[in-house]
């Protein structure tokens, strides 16, 4: 099988197939593990593979069969496409709808057919086939070192132009920050921010803080940006955040007090001696203040709370204390 990192170009085409893919007897979607799917597709003779993502509903949200070989292409493509490939983008699934249909067949296992009359080489355009590929095609759910090896191919493709903001993050996103926005052991969630201004995401996308790409328009244009940060801001922000009762609140903002207060104030404004102020916009999210407080880093204290404290003191942070400012 090639490498992981040549199939996930599923923004690559602009030639989009809308198909579908069911669910076999017994199955039911939720009982379809989400993530970045892979795996291997022929039509008699021509390799191919296959990629899709499904997001956390079970349901499909864009993939791609990427043709090795296109007997009816050009000469002068046939090193191009050997290379890199000659790719069909689909946006969704069903079992009845052709061009591709198929099932699952496990949780994390499908299986199903193909008939493509169009596929896209990059940099090229399109190549519409008199004669269709046609074959079967079968996929997993992906090992997590594949899709951290395919991510620069992934998330540096265009979206098709009609693709959604939630489209375009499954596309561009969701290979480093999880499906949904759930994060993964490489990139941080989405969904325990308190919020996260356009602002703010423009500018991390644009100059690619720590071990994130950057985005040039070029790579990823200002209204395809836009797009997706809506439906980070509509759809996934906050909702890794859980209800807090006005005790556990209380009993938050005490733990703050004992324990984080002499570095990083009593409101969270820093001190000049120690801690670094804590009141920034966006806040901090959960996570950021699950990895401060457990990684040593330089001239902090170890924290010695216990992990359902911390819950309290994020809890505190969160809702009251970075909203009051």
């Amino acid at each position: 099988m090639r490498p992981a990192r040549l199939i996930v170009v599923i923004g690559l085409g602009m030639s989009l197939l809308f198909v579908g893919l069911g669910l076999s007897a017994g199955q039911s979607e939720t009982d379809v593990e989400p993530g970045i799917w892979l795996g291997t597709a022929a039509a008699g003779e021509t390799p191919a593979q296959i990629a899709f993502v499904v997001n956390t509903d079970g349901a499909v949200y864009s993939g791609g069969i990427n043709f090795f070989a296109v007997p009816e292409a050009p000469e002068n493509l046939t090193t191009l496409i050997r290379a890199q490939g000659c790719l069909s983008l689909f946006l969704t699934l069903t079992a009845e709808t052709t061009p591709v249909r198929g099932t699952f067949t496990a949780p994390d296992a499908a299986v199903g057919t193909f008939e493509v009359s169009a596929c896209t080489v990059q940099g090229h355009g399109e190549l519409t086939l008199e004669t269709p590929l046609v074959g079967e095609w079968q996929a997993t759910l992906a090992p997590e070192d594949q899709v951290a090896d395919a991510i620069h191919v992934f998330a540096n493709q265009p979206a098709p132009d009609t693709a959604s903001g939630r489209e375009s993050f499954m596309l561009r996103c969701s290979g480093c920050h999880g499906v949904g926005g759930v994060g993964t052991d490489i990139a941080p969630p989405f969904i325990d921010f308190l919020a996260l201004p356009y602002e703010y995401v423009e500018e991390r996308v644009r100059s690619g803080p720590d071990f994130m790409s950057a985005f040039s328009e070029d790579d990823l244009p200002d209204d395809e940006l836009a797009q997706i940060v809506e439906y980070i801001q509509t759809e996934l922000v906050g909702r890794g955040i859980r209800d807090y009762t006005e005790d556990e609140l209380a009993e938050g903002r005490i733990y703050y007090q004992e324990t984080c207060a002499e570095c990083h104030g009593s409101r969270g404004q820093g001190t000049n001696d120690y801690g670094p102020p804590l009141l920034t916009w966006p806040p901090h999210s959960i996570t950021d203040i699950f990895v401060g407080a457990r990684l040593p880093l330089p001239g902090m204290p170890r924290v010695n709370v216990t992990n359902e404290e911390l819950d309290l003191i994020a809890g505190y942070y969160i809702l009251q204390l970075s909203s009051d400012e």
